[in-house]
């Protein structure tokens, strides 16, 4: 069925991303998919913020990504099932704002994800770190079948908390849209938090996973309103001190995050700014 699959003629997803008071982080992703996933998705973003100065923010991305859609959230709820259901094209991908497009794949990516499917650009041979906090690995990917460079594995093959074993992350995986539409019907949900840990019930109707060999995207969990710090975190910031950097003329730099070696699809790193 990867034949069909492979089909890249046509733009066929279309990206929700979510974000809250990271015009900065988000920029990181939006660079991300045009240097490394280009004309790939049809990209809705759906955004809030907190204060004028956040909002300055969101300012200078809408006039430097002018193809992206921008909507300004309402209802958060409402706002996103609007935006699955009035798309009309096959897959709908998921992101949070704190995500990071890393790497080109060598291959294109499944286009048309069927019932039943996720395809995952956050997962790959390399994602072997389960949990960033305390460095906890995951059993590796055990003789996947691997076709045109995607890999594929059952998800019923590994515990639910693993990465390998959990279909609905929502920082860079893909549904069959229809699909996706209807399980997110089944029950209440008011945020991101609500949505992922609702399907998490529903992992026995998405077991087959598809990705890169090599994940090509990751999340970084730069900033937390929380003041715990964990083991092997190494970078502290705030929402507020990365978005004086934005409107400063600071971004940060991609290309040092393409030269670091991802092995999770969560993972601490440093950050490093560039003017531009």
């Amino acid at each position: 069925m990867l034949n069909a699959y492979m089909d890249t003629m046509n733009v066929n997803n279309k990206l929700l991303i979510w974000s809250k008071d990271r015009a900065c982080q988000l920029h990181l992703l939006l660079e991300g998919i045009e240097r490394h996933l280009p004309n790939l998705f049809d990209i809705s973003v759906l955004y809030t913020e907190s204060s004028m100065a956040f909002d300055r923010g969101y300012k200078m991305l809408r006039e430097r990504f002018i193809d992206v859609e921008w909507i300004r959230e309402r209802n958060f709820h409402d706002d996103t099932m609007g935006i699955i259901e009035e798309s009309d094209l096959h897959n709908i991908c998921l992101s949070t704002d704190d995500t990071v497009i890393y790497r080109t794949p060598p291959a294109p990516p499944i286009n048309y994800v069927g019932i039943g499917e996720v395809f995952s650009y956050r997962l790959g041979l390399n994602t072997i770190l389960q949990n960033p906090h305390d460095g906890t690995e995951q059993p590796p990917l055990v003789n996947p079948f691997m076709r045109q460079g995607i890999l594929s594995w059952s998800a019923m093959c590994y515990g639910p908390t693993m990465n390998y074993g959990y279909p609905f992350g929502l920082d860079m995986h893909a549904y069959n849209r229809e699909q996706f539409l209807s399980l997110i019907t089944l029950f209440d949900w008011n945020n991101t938090s609500e949505l992922e840990g609702n399907l998490f019930r529903y992992r026995y109707d998405c077991p087959n996973m598809y990705a890169f060999e090599h994940s090509v995207a990751f999340n970084v969990p730069l900033n937390k309103l929380s003041n715990t710090i964990y083991n092997g975190e190494k970078t502290r910031t705030t929402m507020s001190d990365l978005n004086d950097k934005y409107l400063n003329g600071q971004r940060i730099d991609l290309d040092k995050i393409e030269q670091l070696d991802v092995i999770g699809c969560h993972q601490f790193i440093d950050l490093e700014f560039i003017d531009g």
